[in-house]
């Protein structure tokens, strides 16, 4: 479905999406945007690449996997397409292995373990230096697959 959005001349035209992602890995989190030069053609291709996309993290880029098109490469000098965040609240680890499910649902609805928007920082890393950070973590990884967390589309005029 394509909409169709009213210019200031009164004329239509046809309306082009842009899709943010919202992802982790571990305790960095990252919002992508697919825009410019990918812009989406249709709402309801947006909407099955924002269910559907894989994100990975390499040594100098961020690759984009879908199954509705192209992979897509961003590059560390491509700053507006991405931003890196870190949790600033302290969350103490809890080993749910020796819980009771009575005790993990009492967890989940605990003020202290959860997060909202304000809980997160923005920080200016760029993609190499979240690969070092996480490949010192993680030697033997050459990869980083971060997890969809939610995604969002906006229509953008051509």
């Amino acid at each position: 479905m394509i909409e169709d959005i009213k210019n200031k001349r009164g004329c239509f035209s046809m309306s082009k999406y842009k899709v943010t992602l919202a992802l982790n890995y571990n305790d960095i989190f990252l919002e992508v945007t697919i825009s410019g030069n990918n812009i989406i053609s249709t709402r309801e291709l947006a909407e099955k690449i924002g269910e559907s996309g894989e994100v990975v993290l390499m040594n100098n880029r961020i690759n984009i996997l879908n199954d509705f098109i192209n992979p897509i490469d961003i590059k560390d000098e491509e700053k507006d397409l991405y931003q890196f965040q870190i949790c600033k609240k302290e969350i103490k680890p809890v080993d749910i292995s020796k819980l009771s499910a009575k005790e993990i649902l009492d967890l989940m609805d605990n003020e202290d373990y959860m997060t909202c928007k304000d809980d997160y920082v923005d920080v200016d890393w760029n993609i190499s230096e979240v690969y070092k950070i996480l490949k010192e973590q993680y030697p033997e990884k050459s990869k980083f697959r971060f997890d969809s967390l939610a995604y969002g589309i906006e229509a953008v005029e051509r």
